[in-house]
């Protein structure tokens, strides 16, 4: 089962304030907010850790590596890549998968 994490789950306050300074301040934080967020937040820290030049292969080859996503605070659960596909470590606290 996917699920959101609830109460004062560290990053969850961060992810409020953007989403507000964005105008989207009636926008609730559920699972498809903390996906959407999570996809962005993932694809900037590849895209910052990746060497150049940067091409969606070079991108692609580095993940395939083993390339690990630290996730965001406990609001976005971390997640590994690697030859074998990702997977998501199941302790993520809150996250539900």
């Amino acid at each position: 089962p996917v699920g959101a994490p609830v109460g004062d789950t560290q990053g969850l306050s961060e992810i409020r304030s953007a989403l507000d300074a964005a105008d989207f301040k009636d926008v609730p934080i559920g699972v498809n907010v903390l996906s959407a967020w999570g996809s962005a937040d993932m694809l900037i820290q590849l895209i910052k850790e990746a060497p150049g030049p940067l091409t969606s292969e070079s991108l692609a080859n580095y993940a395939n590596k083993g390339w690990g996503y630290q996730g965001f605070g406990q609001a976005v659960c971390p997640s590994s890549w690697g030859t074998r596909g990702v997977h998501r470590r199941r302790w993520c606290r809150g996250g539900g998968w």
